[in-house]
């Protein structure tokens, strides 16, 4: 199945209400992953651009995921895919070319974007300027804190605005329930259906997410178009790890010609080292690192990047390595996201024991005695 639409036939009746919209007005679609929000988005900018609304602006949480939707809009072919920035970046480029100040910004990553959202927002009212764009499209809007949500609300007089609260894995993100605040309870539209994620696949993350109260389990709801899809969980050093993931994806290189396959990992160090492993390795050129510093590439197909580069990305098959090492905050929509991210085939990695509610999530994928006997009760005291 393509990434990209290529006609109407293509969309469910759900998708096709949310094309229907109006010219103007405050949107709100949610949806499970591989819904067709980021599709959507593109389609509306298609839309506006065909209507003659050329001032919008579409807007991505991350570098890769804006390098993504880049493809996107140049495969469709309809607007400048210069409309397409990532947050950060708009507010950088808005702040100086009205006149604001991008001294002193902060390092850390959520008070640099407070700082900008806060300094834009002064800016407009300084200069009394009624909107900076006709209309603002916003992917991934789960992660946006309050100073974004309202800053976006300022600029533009229209919004149709895309996002999952079950992916919402940043810190100070503000979720849909205050961006719900902005939109009249008529153009909050959810999408029911998806196709990205095998059954199986589709049944791990329901068990990650089954904790959060009003969570929708998506398994009963997937239309995915293939066979059941798979989950292995494999227990080995971290050598050993990188070791079966290379060889891995020499054989699924071959059974997915064309298919792009991912390497996410919890933390940037793990990152790190397997890039260097895979650098040594036979697959260096066909390998890249995608980074706030690197955009997506169309002629290389295994990408190897975090999970929080991964968002809003799909790839035909998923290798977690070290993921014990998911922990902190937002740990269980960080996991949620990154299995949902594998279409067909899933493989999770670790050494060390798994977080109790991980491991027990996992429990299904794994090799476990339905009654343990008294030596594993016991433990070493026999």
């Amino acid at each position: 199945m393509s990434t990209w639409w290529v006609d109407e036939k293509q969309l469910d009746e759900d998708q096709r209400a949310v094309v229907r919209l109006g010219d103007t007005g405050r949107f709100l679609i949610s949806g499970p992953p591989g819904s067709g929000k980021t599709n959507l988005l593109l389609l509306r900018a298609n839309y506006l651009h065909g209507k003659g609304m050329y001032n919008f602006a579409v807007l991505s949480f991350t570098l890769a995921l804006k390098s993504f939707l880049v493809a996107g809009a140049r495969r469709y072919g309809v607007f400048p895919p210069d409309r397409v920035d990532t947050t950060m970046g708009w507010m950088m480029r808005q702040l100086n070319a009205n006149g604001g100040s991008l001294a002193n910004l902060s390092d850390d990553l959520t008070t640099r974007r407070s700082q900008l959202a806060q300094r834009l927002f002064d800016q407009i009212e300084a200069r009394n300027l009624t909107t900076l764009h006709t209309t603002i499209l916003l992917d991934e809007a789960q992660d946006c804190t309050q100073e974004e949500i309202r800053l976006f609300s300022r600029c533009a007089s229209n919004l149709f605005i895309v996002g999952d609260d079950r992916q919402l894995i940043y810190e100070n993100a503000a979720g849909l329930d205050e961006i719900s605040k902005l939109i009249p309870a008529k153009d909050r539209k959810v999408l029911r259906f998806h196709y990205r994620n095998a059954p199986q696949i589709c049944d791990l993350a329901d068990r990650f997410a089954k904790v959060s109260r009003g969570h929708v389990a998506i398994k009963p709801t997937s239309n995915y178009p293939g066979p059941p899809g798979r989950v292995r969980i494999h227990r080995q050093p971290l050598r050993q790890q990188f070791e079966q993931i290379v060889e891995s994806l020499k054989l699924q290189l071959d059974s997915y010609p064309g298919e792009y396959l991912g390497v996410l990992c919890t933390r940037n160090d793990i990152l790190n080292q397997f890039w260097e492993y895979i650098g040594n390795s036979e697959l260096a050129g066909q390998a890249y690192k995608l980074s706030e510093g690197v955009g997506w590439d169309d002629e290389r197909h295994v990408v190897c990047c975090t999970i929080h580069s991964a968002k809003g990305l799909e790839f035909r098959v998923v290798h977690l390595p070290s993921f014990e090492s998911n922990k902190g905050r937002e740990q269980r929509n960080l996991a949620y996201t990154a299995v949902t991210r594998a279409k067909t085939a899933l493989d999770i990695y670790h050494e060390a024991d798994f977080a109790g509610w991980l491991g027990e999530a996992l429990r299904d994928e794994e090799d476990v005695a339905d009654e343990p006997g008294w030596d594993a009760i016991f433990g070493g005291t026999r």
